[in-house]
């Protein structure tokens, strides 16, 4: 076990709670610009979903026609007033027939809570989360925080068994509109697999802080200080257990009004133990981190670039991206290239071109990107991906959406990985039936490629639902 983790969390959770008390003295003061209260509200969502699939756990060689009706249950509480906000989300599924052959159960329970609270100099968060699926209903793709896409290997699994999810965080951050600020974070995530037997799905701990003190010298500048800390213990068949440490020091100046650049420096040090049938091994990296990046605003957009070199995944990374974004009157572009090597790897290059455009009845988006991500065990993995949606209003009561989604997945550190690649294409219809409730009529197509074995699916679809909304 990571003996210093727990330290580290309970240590920082009282730092970040003390401190938000010494900046009290605002905590009363309603911060300009703030919105009204928008007062408490319970929201209720309840959805039907009736699907016939030719394959759904995207088996190889598996042609089975399945019927399978889920109900989903939505419950939000939310409050927001001058000062905080505050959301407690459940829901859960109710999925007809399962997959053992049983008539049903509830699967799938969700919760989740998020609090945060801004004043004029000083702004607090917390967040607490729950979450437990079934394995062979998850999507090898998701987005998280921060919109990157992460890759889920239990979305590749064609096991049994369940998927725990659960962590909490808190986020305190003072001396807003002061020279001097700081900001402090705590993190935990944690991942456990039940009644499974795939070999490659690992038991996950994370446990993630960092303080930052922002010095701002004027207007224009500022200077600041980070360190931060993660550490992670994954369980299974290998036991690994990584320990990450950062220091960096950062200025940003805006040397026009059209041009500015933000520059850090710093040190880190990552050390890996992994533990299995064929002994103990250990390795430890230390080196130097930099960052560089500009964005100068001309009168249709943007010009942006950088070059960054970071610790990731027990390796220094090298990324170097240029790019440019150009707004028209109903559409915009963003375009950016670059490369990206591993300390001990080949350079590979990466992309990514987004396009919108907004119609008269509707609207378009097309996106290719190519670009290293990561899994949820924290390994890198190269990303090619292309998603395709469009919209149209048919009449004020109805429209029609299709949608295209292809991803492949290459290793970046081992040679002997196969390529994995999912596809998947929705057509709908929707239409309103009353103010209150809408149906939806759909198809949709999967595809999943993975050492060189070939799964598809075709499934129809129908759903219908409604929410409710009751405001004290």
């Amino acid at each position: 076990m990571l003996v210093p983790a727990p330290k580290v969390g309970a240590v920082t959770f009282l730092t970040v709670f003390g401190s938000f008390a010494l900046a009290g003295q605002g905590l009363g003061q309603v911060p300009a610009g703030v919105a009204p209260a928008a007062g408490p509200r319970l929201e209720l969502n309840y959805q039907s979903r009736f699907e016939l699939d030719t394959n759904p756990r995207l088996e190889p060689d598996e042609q089975d026609l399945t019927f399978q009706s889920i109900h989903s249950l939505g419950i939000a509480l939310l409050s927001e007033t001058r000062l905080q906000n505050i959301a407690l989300r459940f829901g859960t599924d109710l999925r007809m027939p399962q997959s053992d052959g049983s008539d049903g159960s509830l699967t799938e329970p969700t919760f989740r809570l998020t609090y945060g609270r801004a004043v004029r100099n000083a702004a607090v968060s917390l967040n607490a989360n729950y979450r437990r699926r079934q394995i062979e209903f998850l999507e090898p793709f998701f987005l998280d925080e921060d919109e990157d896409t992460i890759i889920d290997e239990a979305g590749f699994s064609q096991s049994d068994g369940y998927l725990t999810e659960y962590g909490f965080g808190a986020a305190l951050e003072t001396g807003l509109e002061r020279p001097l600020g700081m900001a402090y974070s705590l993190d935990y995530r944690a991942r456990s697999y039940t009644d499974n037997d795939d070999p490659s799905l690992q038991d996950s701990e994370i446990y993630s802080a960092s303080v930052t003190s922002t010095l701002r010298f004027s207007e224009i500048s500022s200077g600041r200080v980070s360190l931060s800390t993660r550490q992670a213990e994954y369980t299974g068949t290998t036991d690994e257990r990584e320990e990450e440490y950062r220091l960096s020091l950062g200025y940003s100046r805006a040397l026009s009004e059209t041009f500015e650049f933000d520059t850090s420096v710093g040190a880190s040090r990552s050390t890996q133990e992994v533990e299995d049938a064929g002994g103990d091994a250990s390795s430890e990296t230390t080196g130097l981190t930099a960052d560089f990046s500009f964005i100068k605003t001309v009168p249709d957009g943007t010009w942006f670039g950088g070059i960054d070199r970071r610790l990731s995944d027990g390796e220094f990374r090298t990324d170097l991206s240029f790019g440019r974004s150009l707004e028209l009157r109903d559409a915009s572009l963003r375009a950016q290239m670059g490369l990206t090597r591993g300390e001990d790897g080949e350079a590979q290059t990466t992309f990514a071109l987004t396009y919108t455009r907004d119609l008269r009845d509707g609207a378009f988006r097309a996106a290719v990107r190519r670009g290293v991500t990561v899994d949820t065990l924290d390994e890198e993995e190269l990303l090619t991906a292309v998603d395709m949606t469009y919209s149209k209003e048919i009449t004020p009561l109805s429209s029609v959406s299709l949608s295209l989604d292809v991803a492949q997945i290459e290793e970046t550190t081992a040679d002997d990985q196969q390529d994995l690649t999912e596809a998947a294409l929705t057509a709908s219809l929707s239409r309103s039936i009353t103010p209150d409730w809408d149906m939806t009529f759909g198809y949709r197509g999967r595809v999943n490629i993975e050492d060189d074995e070939d799964a598809f699916s075709n499934s129809v679809f129908v759903t219908i639902g409604r929410s409710f909304t009751f405001r004290r």
